[in-house]
C-alpha cells in the first residue's frame, strides 16, 4: 500500500492485489476465470477464483475494473514462497498518515480476506464484536461454507449476523441451536463472565491473522489497528490447539 495514504475499505492497493494474487496460486487459468466473471458475468468453475471475483466486484466501480485485473496479473506474475515472514495489516483511516514503511503493508479486511480463501477444511474466527460492516468477509465465509469447509466462531453476540442479507441455511448453521451452532457466545457461570479479547482468524495450518481488530466498522475503516498476518505452520498449528482450548473452555462453561 501506498505510504503515507490511508488504507481505505473501498480501495484495493498493490500489496493487497498481491496478497489476492497468492490465493490464485500463481495459476493464470485462475486469473482469466477471475477476469471473465468481473468483466462478462461468466461463472468462475474454481471457488476460490469466484471468491476473488466477487471480492473485486464489490470493491471496485466497473469503469476501473480493466486496471485493477492488469495490475492483478502483474502481481500474480511475482512468484512468492510457500512461507513468507509474519506480514504487518493496518486499518488507517483518513486522520492517520505515517512515513514511508520498511516493509509492505495490508489492510485488516484484505488480509483477513485472504486467510479466507485459502482455506480448505476449516476455518477458526475468536472476535469479540460483529457487526454488518463485516458483511463482505461474511460472504467469503460463505463462500468458503460451501465449498465444504467447517466455521468455527467465537463471538460476544449474532444478533448482526443474522441482518446480513446472507443465506438462510448458513446463517441456521451458525447459530441455530437446533442445528448444533458453529458460532459460540460466552455465557455466564457461577456469576463469572466467562469472555475473552483476542482477535484471530486461522484458516487449516497454512494462514492465520492476529491482530487488535474486530469484525465492525470501526476496527474495518475508521480506527488505527494492527495485526500480522502469519503463514508459519508450527505458529498456526499453536493458535489452532489455543483457539480448540478456548472453544472447549466456552462451551463447557455454557
Amino acid at each position: 500500500m501506498c505510504a503515507g495514504t490511508g488504507l481505505a475499505v473501498t480501495a484495493i492497493g498493490d500489496e493487497d492485489l498481491r496478497l489476492l494474487a497468492n490465493c490464485l496460486s500463481g495459476d493464470r487459468r485462475l486469473l482469466d476465470e477471475v477476469s471473465a466473471q468481473c468483466t462478462a458475468g461468466t461463472p468462475c468453475s474454481d471457488p476460490t477464483a469466484a471468491a476473488v471475483a466477487k471480492f473485486i466486484s464489490s470493491r471496485i466501480p466497473s469503469g476501473s475494473l480493466d486496471g485493477v485485473l492488469h495490475q492483478l496479473r502483474g502481481a500474480l506474475a511475482v512468484s512468492a514462497p510457500s512461507v513468507e515472514p509474519p506480514q504487518l495489516c493496518l486499518t488507517m483511516p483518513s486522520w492517520l498518515r505515517c512515513a514511508t514503511f520498511a516493509s509492505n503493508v495490508a489492510s485488516t479486511e484484505v488480509a483477513m480476506v485472504n486467510v479466507i480463501l485459502h482455506a480448505r477444511d476449516s476455518l477458526k474466527l475468536a472476535f469479540p464484536f460483529i457487526d454488518a460492516a463485516s458483511r463482505d468477509l461474511f460472504k467469503q465465509l460463505e463462500y468458503a461454507w460451501l465449498r465444504g469447509c467447517s466455521i468455527q466462531i467465537l463471538c460476544r453476540e449474532t444478533d448482526n449476523i443474522k441482518n446480513m442479507e446472507l443465506r438462510d441455511d448458513f446463517v441456521a448453521a451458525l447459530i441455530d441451536s437446533k442445528a448444533g451452532a458453529s458460532c459460540k457466545v460466552p455465557t455466564y457461570v457461577d456469576n463469572v463472565k466467562w469472555t475473552f479479547h483476542a482477535k484471530v482468524l486461522i484458516a487449516d495450518e497454512v494462514s492465520a491473522y492476529v491482530g487488535s481488530a474486530n469484525l465492525t466498522k470501526a476496527s474495518l475503516s475508521d480506527q488505527a489497528e494492527v495485526g500480522i498476518l502469519i503463514s508459519e505452520a508450527a505458529v498456526i498449528k499453536d493458535l489452532r490447539i489455543w483457539f480448540l482450548s478456548l472453544w472447549s473452555a466456552l462451551v463447557s462453561a455454557g
